[in-house]
């Protein structure tokens, strides 16, 4: 099962009423759209840098990077309030998939690539200690986490059954728990290049994230009313108010 592409993601955005390129400025505040169309400029961008990586296999490594950058910029937001300053990352990403799983159609192909394209490599992934946190914190700190392998047997055993019932939702959030360790290793410097090593980690992740993140995408771009939040840098104009655009295009 081949996902839409980044070029054909960008058709179907552009196609949309509401699109816009988001520029900011001070002729007014940004509105939900705006904040949309942000989003999804920056998430199809890196998707686009993604492709090229994957689909030559030439650097998985530097597919699965550039594929989680794309996903963040879906999801990551400025707190308005304290609540959402105070959350975890990972209950931001809970939320998010959740939130994707909820409202998408009876057409998505999400329900399909988790329960049967991507079977195999998510069962992988949930097999596989290195990818699970509590396991890194008692092996770099043997006071810590002592339990660890009742929690990875319990957890892991807790998702292969949302995995049997098909509860996506389930099954998506705690793999997103896995890739983000993975995700760790490789932007924080605990991983070689191209390393032999951690293959088992890196190519199904690669392949996961390949399959999910366009899906992701389109279920954004056929529900924009969703509510996707603010991003946490949005784009900067001089003379724009201070609580306008801020950050970087």
């Amino acid at each position: 099962m081949h996902p839409k592409s980044a070029k054909e993601l960008d058709a179907k955005w552009r196609s949309r009423p509401w699109y816009h390129r988001p520029s900011g400025g001070p002729g007014g505040l940004p509105n939900s759209r705006d904040d949309l169309n942000l989003r999804l400029r920056r998430a199809l961008s890196w998707l686009e840098r993604a492709e090229k990586e994957y689909e030559t296999e030439e650097d998985l490594d530097a597919a699965f990077i550039f594929h989680w950058i794309a996903f963040n910029a879906l999801y990551e937001q400025f707190g308005t309030s304290s609540i959402y300053r105070d959350k975890k990352e990972d209950e931001k990403r809970r939320e998010y998939v959740g939130r994707i799983v909820a409202i998408q159609n009876s057409k998505s192909t999400i329900n399909s690539i988790v329960w049967s394209v991507l079977r195999d490599e998510i069962q992988k992934m949930l097999e596989n200690r290195f990818v699970y946190a509590p396991y890194w914190s008692h092996r770099n700190n043997p006071a810590e986490a002592r339990n660890w392998k009742l929690r990875f047997d319990r957890d892991r055993k807790r998702a292969l059954q949302a995995l049997s019932e098909k509860r996506t939702g389930d099954v998506l959030c705690e793999l997103f728990y896995r890739l983000n360790t993975l995700r760790n290793q490789l932007l924080h410097g605990g991983a070689t290049w191209k390393g032999r090593v951690n293959r088992n980690q890196v190519e199904p992740g690669a392949r996961i994230m390949a399959l999910l993140v366009p899906n992701f995408i389109d279920v954004m771009i056929e529900q924009p009313n969703a509510g996707w939040g603010s991003p946490r840098y949005p784009v900067v104009r001089e003379g724009a108010p201070l609580s306008g655009w801020t950050g970087t295009g």
